[in-house]
């Protein structure tokens, strides 16, 4: 079969910027590594190249692995080919956004992709050694073939669709919910040719069983390779869950207190426990990451769970990781976890409206996730820092091929003196052109959503708004199955905002057409009441 694709003079000329910027961050910036965090999947995909397990690396998915082992790595042990896959991924990201937003209006489109391109959300973590880039690519991958869907509505697409849904669905389990929308498109073009019904629903039906069978055998072949070396699967599940749980609940009267519900009180108890029982090694306030301000209470067990539980932030809900890992048992305490965090949701509903309040206003940028010295753009220029040629363990780290070998062509200090100016000038400027353009697009974006609930409420409808609301609410769904999973799950970080940025481009650009177009309309119509008038 010959498969030919062919790009239109706008589409090229938008895809070489965005290959140029991308090019260019790939050859004079280093990669950025996340401490033990980037190593932890460098030693994942060293245990799948050899068909085993990391059992100190249970806690990562193998969707970024797989790919650092289809660049060869565990056996090169170079990054360079991963980073290369990055810099590609972030210069179609644009041109993606270009064919997303054509579905609206050419004009719409390009807005989007220049847009795009001019908050250099794309690039953003094309360098890191870390799932991001990844992530934010095939969500936007996946949002085109929603779309696409929509409007074209065949199987070849829904095979696309699926294909994305499942690559992503092993970088986190909480994409998994993605299928909801794939679900919701399908069952929306089946209802509206029901006399074709089997046209939709046998492709659909078999891609799911195909999805399922493929994480059934993964989850099947994990559980193997865990009993071939005798070591138990740790799970983290419930402790994700609690955390936010746990650190939104500060100042909500009465949570996380003595008698506070069933399970906080097993909980309180087996703390207790704990700083009774512990061996003394175990108890150590340097060993579970207490700070020595808590010393003052080993004394006394009552009051150390209490000040504990009184100090909800990060840092202590890390201690209570290092306690439940050392002292509750793996799957017991992660169980445990889960189960406080439900009752507190439960009890306390305060709780969970600061989770949810907070997450949203973080993910469309009403709210900084960190300082402002934190937005940045993280390119590191590529000086030939120590730092990164020891890093990661000698078995598993990065050896050799931290950058490409164009930098031993280049003297470090004429690298230093072209690159340091403009990351000191971009690293100024960007974060205020990425917070301004974020807070527009949440704002318009708003806007358009009551316009178009006007509209549908009054005489007027919305049925020339219909391609233009397909395409908002396709986008909009998948910002909010990608947001909602990980402010719930996770810490705001400006890392997993990202992919939200983009949507909101996206949102903002198609509502600022909806809300034109209103405002023509409504000018027309003043035009002939006031021609009306004057007859």
């Amino acid at each position: 079969m010959h498969i030919t694709i062919s790009l239109t003079r706008v589409e090229k000329l938008i895809l070489a910027v965005s290959g140029i910027i991308a090019l260019a961050i790939f050859l004079v910036t280093d990669p950025v590594v996340l401490s033990t965090d980037s190593n932890a999947y460098l030693r994942y995909a060293d245990a799948i190249s050899k068909f085993t397990v990391d059992p100190g690396v249970y806690s990562r998915q193998a969707g970024y692995p797989l790919l650092l082992v289809a660049t060869l790595y565990p056996w090169i042990l170079s990054v360079i080919p991963v980073l290369a896959v990055q810099a590609i991924c972030a210069a179609l990201i644009p041109l993606l956004i270009y064919k997303i937003l054509r579905f609206v209006s050419p004009l719409v489109a390009l807005c989007g992709a220049w847009l795009s391109i001019a908050t250099l959300l794309p690039y953003h973590f094309q360098t890191f050694l870390f799932p991001d880039p990844m992530q934010v690519f095939l969500s936007i991958l996946f949002c085109y073939a929603v779309v696409r869907y929509i409007f074209e509505r065949n199987t070849k697409i829904m095979i696309g669709m699926f294909l994305v849904y499942l690559a992503i669905s092993f970088f986190r389990p909480p994409f998994l919910l993605f299928y909801l929308l794939i679900a919701a498109v399908v069952a929306i073009a089946a209802w509206q040719d029901r006399k074709n019904l089997a046209t939709y629903l046998k492709p659909f039906v078999a891609l799911t069983l195909l999805v399922g069978g493929t994480h059934v055998f993964a989850s099947a072949l994990d559980t193997y390779l865990y009993k071939r070396i005798g070591v138990e699967r740790k799970t983290l599940t419930g402790k994700m869950i609690f955390l936010n749980s746990f650190t939104r609940s500060t100042g909500v009267e009465g949570a996380f207190t003595d008698g506070d519900g069933k399970y906080t009180t097993i909980l309180r108890k087996k703390l207790v426990s704990f700083f009774r029982e512990a061996p003394a090694e175990l108890r150590d306030t340097r060993t579970i990451g207490l700070a020595q301000k808590f010393d003052a209470y080993k004394s006394d067990p009552e009051k150390m769970v209490a000040a504990i539980l009184d100090t909800r932030d990060n840092l202590m809900w890390g201690v209570l990781f290092n306690i439940s890992e050392n002292w509750f048992g793996n799957r017991e305490g992660d169980q445990l976890f889960l189960q406080v965090a439900l009752e507190q949701y439960w009890r306390h509903p305060k709780i969970l409206w600061n989770v949810i309040s907070m997450g949203f206003t973080y993910y469309l940028g009403i709210r900084a996730c960190e300082g402002i010295g934190d937005y940045t753009c993280l390119f590191a220029p590529a000086f030939y820092p120590a730092v990164y040629e020891n890093f990661g363990n000698p078995h598993y780290g990065i050896i050799t091929g931290m950058r490409p070998h164009i930098f031993k062509l280049i003297n470090p200090v004429i690298l230093k003196k072209l690159i340091a100016p403009f990351t000191s000038f971009a690293l100024k400027i960007w974060p205020r052109i990425y917070r301004v353009v974020l807070l527009i697009a949440s704002f318009l974006t708003g806007v358009a959503l009551l316009y178009a609930g006007y509209r549908a409420l009054s005489r007027t409808g919305i049925q020339d708004l219909r391609s233009d609301m397909a395409v908002l609410f396709a986008v909009l769904g998948v910002f909010v199955f990608y947001s909602v999973p990980m402010f719930m799950l996770t810490d705001p970080q400006f890392r997993y905002v990202i992919a939200g940025a983009l949507f909101l481009v996206m949102s903002g650009t198609i509502a600022l057409r909806i809300l034109i177009t209103g405002l023509l309309d409504f000018s027309r119509t003043i035009i002939v009441l006031t021609k009306g008038s004057a007859l």
